[in-house]
């Protein structure tokens, strides 16, 4: 249900904006946002000065900032934001069933595509004109006089249904940009795996093996050199194990301080490269801050990476012990999630079959790129609980290793003719949408394919076993 993070939803994760809906929804919910902005349009055409639910008049001033936020991160979005097509009304009744608090005062249209709704918020006042709106509501709000003949009433009622709107489209926003998108009181949602393939029966699931043997010491002080070498800003790594039944490559999860501004993707291929030489390993690397977000939202990952060996800390950062599972995310919101990515992947891959039957290779091409990130994403979220956004598949299938050998088995990168197949699948979301004179082979797209159609049908066994075992 949700699209490419980077691609079609890229506006979803625009800097600044995940924050501002997260300190505005964590304020309260959207009826109760909105029943506060209504109480303060209320206080400002009345002689009275505003209090909130604690007869404190204080509380105004954080409203007034949480807006004023709000409308400068949707401003932002507006800026950079592309329609999108990929709901529909099937898409709007799932969640009316699923969500809490679903928009009542939006236009089908609008639900599929809130960015109509922050269209249209800026087309009728600029983001200056909002910013001088609320900070004369601020003050009337907070004044015994009332602002009747100070402000022009059309402009309240305007702003107003306006903000209305935009809460409303933010929520929207919000809940499909989060993994655990908050649901109806005691719903039960059925994991429901859609059958498309027959399921295989002989796939692995396993969880790493995160006890040091005595011969990995020397071998793993070795990695830590080069890592601190590499990363000077990092502040803890734990070591998340190898695989149980193979020892070929060590995972490792590293935390930098929140002052490394390179991106995560590129920390990671430079600390595995460098390490080559000593051992073939596979780095996940996030901020420490992002720790404790992650623990606060009930992160089953996260968690489970707090009980692993820490075999580097700088001092500067102290790891909070681990919760128990009873305290942790539910499984319908992780079966949930799994269902947002799978059925993406399946319209995906249905657009591949159109654009094939009509010759569009590359758009064919393009659509089973983004069918194989989808699934990937999808188990890599459903089984681990971990939230991944990346477009390399070869690093997805290296974090799939985590818990399965079965989705690298797929393509056998030794193999030469496997490889240059892969490397076509892997590249096709840059070729086909920058390199202007590219051209898919058709041969090669119908055999990716039926490669993909694999992928899907391994994705699918292996998630159905990880519901048989209640997880790792």
């Amino acid at each position: 249900m949700q699209a490419d993070i980077v691609q079609t939803t890229k506006y979803y994760k625009a800097d600044g904006l995940m924050q501002a809906l997260s300190d505005f929804f964590d304020d309260d919910w959207l009826p109760e946002q909105l029943a506060q902005l209504e109480r303060w349009r209320d206080y400002i055409l009345k002689n009275d000065y505003y209090v909130d639910a604690k007869g404190n008049p204080g509380g105004l001033l954080t409203f007034y900032e949480l807006n004023v936020s709000l409308i400068e991160a949707m401003w932002e979005l507006f800026k950079h934001a592309q329609p999108i097509d990929f709901y529909d009304s099937n898409t709007i009744t799932t969640e009316q069933a699923n969500w809490r608090d679903y928009p009542k005062n939006l236009a089908e249209q609008e639900l599929i595509d809130p960015l109509l709704v922050i269209t249209f918020f800026f087309k009728d006042y600029s983001v200056d004109d909002y910013r001088k709106q609320l900070r004369e509501w601020l003050e009337h709000g907070l004044n015994r006089i009332s602002a009747d003949g100070w402000i022009n009433a059309g402009d309240i009622v305007r702003v107003y249904e306006n903000l209305q709107k935009l809460y409303s489209a933010a929520w929207i926003i919000y809940q499909r940009s989060s993994d655990t998108p908050h649901l109806n009181n005691n719903i039960a949602i059925d994991p429901d795996i859609p059958i498309t393939v027959e399921q295989r029966s002989d796939v692995s699931l396993y969880r790493l093996n995160n006890v040091i043997p005595s011969v990995y010491n020397e071998i793993l002080k070795e990695l830590v050199k080069i890592i601190i070498q590499k990363v000077p800003l990092v502040q803890c790594v734990f070591y998340l194990g190898v695989r149980p039944d193979i020892a070929d490559c060590i995972f490792l999860f590293l935390l930098t301080s929140d002052k490394e501004d390179r991106q995560a993707f590129e920390i990671a291929n430079q600390v595995e490269e460098n390490c080559r030489p000593v051992s073939k390993v596979t780095i996940l690397v996030h901020h420490a801050s992002m720790l404790f977000t992650a623990i606060k939202r009930q992160d089953h990952f996260f968690n489970h990476a707090l009980s692993c060996p820490v075999v580097y800390l700088s001092g500067e950062l102290l790891p909070p012990p681990p919760k128990p599972d009873s305290s942790l995310r539910s499984e319908s919101a992780v079966a949930f999630n799994w269902d947002r990515w799978k059925k993406q992947g399946d319209d995906f891959l249905s657009g591949a079959s159109h654009h094939m039957m009509n010759r569009a290779y590359n758009a064919a091409l393009f659509c089973l790129h983004q069918c194989a990130e989808c699934l990937l994403i999808a188990l890599v979220r459903g089984v681990l609980d971990y939230r991944v956004n990346n477009h390399n598949l070869s690093r997805l299938l290296s974090i799939s290793k985590m818990f399965t050998a079965d989705l690298s088995a797929l393509f056998d990168l030794d193999d030469a003719s496997d490889k240059e197949l892969f490397d076509v699948l892997k590249n096709a979301y840059v070729n086909v949408r920058y390199r202007d004179h590219y051209e898919a082979d058709a041969q090669t797209v119908a055999e990716l394919e039926e490669r993909v159609r694999r992928l899907i049908e391994v994705c699918q066994s292996v998630y159905a076993k990880n519901l048989l075992s209640k997880g790792l």
